[in-house]
C-alpha cells in the first residue's frame, strides 16, 4: 500500500504555490474559510483517481504528489496543466 508522503501544487489558484507533508496516522488542514483547503484536497483527489474535468475545471499549474511505500522506494504522481 501507498502513503501520501507529500504534495505540491504550483500555480494554485493562479498565483500560489500550495504544500504539505503528511504523516501515516491522521492530517488535519486548518485554516479559515476560503483559504482553498476544500480545493486542495479537491485537486489532489483527482490528480489521484485521474480525473480529467475536475482537473480541467480548477486552477493550478503542476501538482507533485510524492508517494511512499513500506515496501518500494519512494515514488511520486506528477500532473502539469497545459494551456
Amino acid at each position: 500500500m501507498y502513503y501520501i508522503n507529500s504534495v505540491k501544487i504550483k500555480g494554485f489558484w493562479g498565483k500560489y504555490t500550495a504544500s504539505t507533508h503528511f504523516h501515516e496516522d491522521v492530517n488535519i488542514l486548518i485554516g479559515k474559510n476560503g483559504t482553498g483547503k476544500t480545493t486542495f484536497m479537491d485537486l489532489l483527489q483527482a490528480a489521484l483517481s485521474v480525473d480529467l474535468l475536475i482537473l480541467s475545471q480548477l486552477e493550478f499549474d503542476e501538482i507533485k504528489i510524492r508517494l511512499k511505500s513500506d515496501k518500494k522506494k519512494p515514488d511520486s504522481v506528477r500532473v502539469k496543466k497545459n494551456s
